[in-house]
């Protein structure tokens, strides 16, 4: 235990400088030695984490649930270092949305709650002005081979804390909450390709959407709602990509919890599996689990999904999808990168603090067809100075090639 303490108050060393490099971004949390301590208690069970017998791991038990935590190639640093005593800098008080519900009222949100928090917010980044990012999908066959590569550039901005107010009219800032942005740069078959999201105040109203298809310059008005279909190009749906928030579809309720164990045959929890894309995976926190279910007389790709989020860094980090006759018809493993691993300004600016949170990497695997997929920030960054109008046909029209001609 000695030796957790003392990573624990190396690591809130560590914050603190990182906060003062991003002292202008957002308004930071208090940095106290003691703020970075992991709970006694998480949804109303005890939570305790001691060094493990092996060097480098951790034994958790929450509750009558415990696990053993080992570092694992893939990790950033100081998760690595620190083990499940890293999510601890997610609950200190002072941080913005999706974190400022203190963590013992967390367990008493909603299902939607959890869901615009553990997603929605969680991918828009409210506390920012804006995040971006460069990313590559693979897709693989049954087979296990590669079928095919894309590379992709997006940007986010969330009106949640009005930092997102100059990308939008003044007439729409009581009616948008978010924007989104993307366009592939690779392969040739598909490059130009882009499109927008808009997603409303009002939780009634469906995500709007546009696509631009650059071999006719044109870019046309999605009919209806698009949440439930393939995103194009890949095996994601738009509900994975940019509707993220609670649908007007789809209930939501929350149904239990549990110690979140990584189940180490699924790919992205592999030690070996892609170790230069670092990650914080969620092992070791308590997750909600959230069931997902169409409304009634509504048409879904799946009849339930269970879906779960981490409670203290509030991240959604895994799912399964069932049919209607129960079957399992797709799972998804999602890890997060923190700060340490992204940038400030530019593409090459300094880290912000690690509490920022980026989607990081996510892997699908879709039993129907036996086709699975990866995808993950190759390069991100917060509170670049974008363009005002970023967020409209003028930006597919530019059809940007990197991120710096997406960000000017």
């Amino acid at each position: 235990m000695r030796h957790l303490r003392i990573l624990l108050a190396t690591f809130a060393f560590a914050l603190v400088a990182g906060a003062s490099q991003a002292k202008a971004q957002s308004p930071g949390p208090s940095n106290n030695g003691d703020d970075f301590m992991p709970p006694k208690m998480i949804a109303g069970k005890p939570y305790r984490i001691t060094p493990g017998k092996d060097p480098g791991t951790f034994d958790i038990k929450w509750g009558d649930q415990s696990m053993v935590w080992k570092p694992k190639p893939y990790m950033e640093d100081k998760y690595k270092t620190m083990g499940p005593a890293y999510y601890a800098q997610w609950i200190q008080p002072g941080l913005p949305p999706p974190w400022d519900v203190p963590l013992d009222q967390r367990s008493s949100l909603t299902g939607a709650e959890l869901m615009n928090r553990c997603y929605a917010q969680n991918e828009y980044a409210p506390y920012a002005k804006n995040y971006w990012d460069s990313l590559t999908i693979k897709i693989y066959r049954p087979d296990g081979s590669v079928r095919g590569q894309t590379d992709m550039l997006e940007a986010y901005s969330d009106m949640t804390m009005k930092k997102g107010f100059e990308y939008i009219s003044s007439d729409d800032e009581d009616k948008v909450l978010r924007k989104y942005i993307w366009t592939y740069v690779s392969p040739d078959e598909v490059k130009g390709e882009g499109g927008v999201t808009t997603t409303f105040i009002d939780p009634s109203l469906d995500p709007q959407d546009t696509l631009y298809l650059p071999s006719v310059r044109k870019v046309r008005r999605l009919a209806g709602a698009v949440s439930s279909q393939y995103f194009p190009g890949l095996i994601n749906r738009y509900e994975d990509v940019s509707h993220t928030q609670a649908l007007p579809d789809l209930n939501y309720k929350v149904v239990g919890f549990e110690l979140f164990n990584p189940d180490p045959s699924k790919p992205q929890y592999k030690p070996d599996y892609l170790p230069d894309v670092k990650r914080v995976d969620g092992a070791g926190d308590v997750a909600v689990i959230i069931e997902i279910t169409p409304k009634p007389g509504v048409s879904w790709w799946y009849a339930k999904r269970l879906y779960k989020c981490g409670l203290q860094e509030m991240n959604y980090v895994y799912d399964d999808a069932y049919d209607d006759s129960g079957k399992l018809i797709r799972s998804t493993e999602k890890a997060m990168m923190s700060g340490s691993q992204l940038h400030t300004g530019t593409p090459d600016g300094p880290p912000p603090p690690d509490w920022y949170q980026s989607w990081g990497m996510m892997s699908v695997q879709d039993y129907d067809t036996g086709f699975t997929s990866d995808a993950y920030v190759t390069d991100g960054g917060f509170n670049a100075d974008l363009p005002r109008a970023i967020f409209t046909d003028n930006t597919l029209y530019r059809e940007p090639k990197t991120l710096n001609e997406l960000l000017r």
